[in-house]
């Protein structure tokens, strides 16, 4: 089987402390955050874990949604 070739991402998937520091930053409990960006509580407490990373999307919705509320 081929391997295929493997690429920087764009935007690379945050870690588990900046995402931690970024719901601190903002004020908000983990309940409020998952509420926010509309996933389930379970997996926004794997994404603070760093099993899995969380994906980019989420992170860039959960920073314009935050944004727009200070």
């Amino acid at each position: 089987m081929r391997k295929l070739p493997q690429f920087n991402p764009r935007h690379p998937p945050p870690a588990p402390d900046n995402i931690m520091a970024a719901r601190f930053s903002a004020g908000l409990t983990i309940p409020e955050a998952v509420t926010l960006c509309a996933v389930s509580a379970a997996s926004w407490e794997k994404w603070e874990s760093g099993k899995p990373r969380m994906p980019i999307p989420v992170w860039i919705l959960f920073n314009l949604l935050t944004e727009r509320m200070k």
